[in-house]
Formats: structure tokens, sequence, C-alpha cells
């Protein structure tokens, strides 16, 4: 028999995926979707993953537990396998972020940081392995402490001695460096990295780019380069201006930082600050207070 193409695949997970009710994830379920998806080229290990990521919204008797289960049973199949590590680990970060019961949260990070730890021991030389760790510490609950953002750095470190290029490990790596104060640092960062390629990665990243300008106009306030840290508010605000209503609000959380930046530096009656004014009335967002630390 001939395999089946990639997207036959998806339309199998999609079917188990869209089943209405709460969904028990059992032997059962795992053998039917195997057995519905067995002329699909892709090893069962895959086929379990991709099938667990497109639960993870779904509602699922016994939760977690369920899509633990789950991702369990694709690393039996494949134990070398770090792509199901790390979709495991980043599963749970994402079930950690919304679960509110302390022990519970504290137990799906658990469960994140053993499957990516794995991860990176089973493919040290893929940077998403370690970028995906230094996530993991710089968003450490309920806020990260310099000790978890040091942590969080070296793993930028070491993604980035893998893939020089990675932008968003150079973007958080600035992230961290920022949050730790260092500001001359996370300049450094912020200006190596390459706007162009993280938009072509994600087209939905475009905020990101943007959000980056605002940093950077941040660390120029920070470090006391008023004339450069307005320069940069300025261009922003500027292309804003010039965007519809609906495409500024796309991109709307990348004015938090320029807003930040703005409100330290830029004198209240000016121009400009009329300018930004008027840029949040239309679009409905208000001026932050000024920073006092």
């Amino acid at each position: 028999m001939t395999p089946q193409k990639h997207d036959e695949l998806d339309d199998i997970v999609a079917t188990f995926a869209s089943c209405e009710g709460c969904l028990t994830v059992d032997d059962a379920l795992i053998g039917r979707f195997l057995e519905e998806s067995s002329q699909c080229a892709e090893h069962e290990a895959e086929r379990l993953r991709r099938l667990a990521v497109a639960l993870e919204g779904a509602e699922l008797k016994r939760g977690w537990d369920a899509l633990g289960y789950l991702y369990s049973r694709a690393s039996e199949r494949d134990p070398g396998s770090a792509v199901v590590l790390h979709s495991w680990g980043l599963s749970a970060m994402r079930y950690a972020q919304v679960e509110t019961d302390p022990i519970r949260r504290r137990r799906l990070l658990e469960d994140a940081e053993h499957a990516l730890v794995k991860a990176l021991e089973v493919d040290p030389r893929d940077p998403e392995m370690a970028f995906a760790l230094g996530v993991f510490h710089y968003s450490a609950e309920p806020d990260a402490s310099p000790e978890d953002l040091r942590r969080a750095l070296s793993f930028f470190d070491l993604a980035l001695e893998s893939d020089a290029d990675h932008p968003m490990a150079r973007l958080f790596r600035g992230h961290s460096r920022f949050r730790l104060k260092d500001y001359s640092g996370a300049k450094r960062d912020y200006l190596a990295v390459d706007t162009g390629s993280l938009v072509r990665e994600n087209p939905k990243w475009r905020w990101r780019a943007d959000r980056l300008q605002g940093q950077l106009a941040l660390c120029d306030a920070k470090l006391g380069h008023v004339d450069q840290a307005l320069a940069r508010c300025q261009k922003l605000i500027e292309e804003f201006e010039s965007m519809d209503t609906e495409q500024a609000r796309l991109r709307i959380r990348s004015l938090d930082s320029v807003l930040a930046a703005f409100s330290q530096v830029a004198p209240a009656d000016s121009p400009w600050t009329h300018k930004l004014l008027r840029l949040l009335v239309r679009l409905g967002v208000s001026l932050p207070k000024k920073e006092t630390d």
C-alpha cells in the first residue's frame, strides 16, 4: 500500500480531536487512532504526538493526566524522540499557565521541566530544546527570580551556540538581561535580533518585532540616552499612525514597551505626547504611569 500523505494524517487527527463531549483518552482510543492512521508514513510516536498536540485545548476526562498519558505512550514507542519530549514539556507548561490550584501547577511545572531536560539530553545540539528550557526558567511562576533568569540565560546561550542566528533565543536573552537590569547587554542582544527572520518564521510575531523597538527605547531611557529613546518611540508612533485601526489593534501588544519608555522621557506638553495620546484614544489604550525605580 502507498503511505498516506502528511495532510491525511492531519485529517485523521482532526477527526479524533473534534469529537463532541468530554473525551476519554485510554488504550482503546489510542488503539483506534493508530489503526486508522496505520497507512500514514509517520512513526507511531509522531502520530500520537500530533494527536496530543491537537487535543491540548479539548475537553478531556482527567484533564492533564489524560494528555500526559498520551504523551507517555508516544514516548514509550520512541524513547529517543526529542520532538515528543519537547512537545510534552511545552504542553505541560501551557497547562500550568492556566492551572489555579498551586499543588497541581507545581506538578505540571515538574512534568514540564522533566520532559524538557530529557529532550535536551536526547538531542543537545538542537537549539529548540535549549530554547524551550530557557523559556521555562524565564517564565517561572509567579515571577522569575534573578536565579531563574540566570538559568534562562544559560539555556539561551546554549541555543545560540548551536544556532547563532536563532532570533527567539537572541530576543529572550535580551529580555532576560533587561529583567536583570543589564540594560547595555539587553540592548546589544536586541540590536542583534534579525527581525526579518523572526517575522518570516512566524508572521504572527510581527508584534514582537514592533515591541523590540520599544524595548530598545526602554534600554536607551534606562541608560540615560533620552534623544535615542525619543527617536525610537517617535518612529514607531508614526508607523502606527499610518495603519488603519484594525491593523494597529492586531499589533497593539507591541505598544506596552513604547508607552513605558515614552512615559519616562517625553515632556508632557510635547507635540509627540499629543500625537501619542490621540493614537491611544483611537486604539482604546491607556498611558501607563511613570516608573519610579
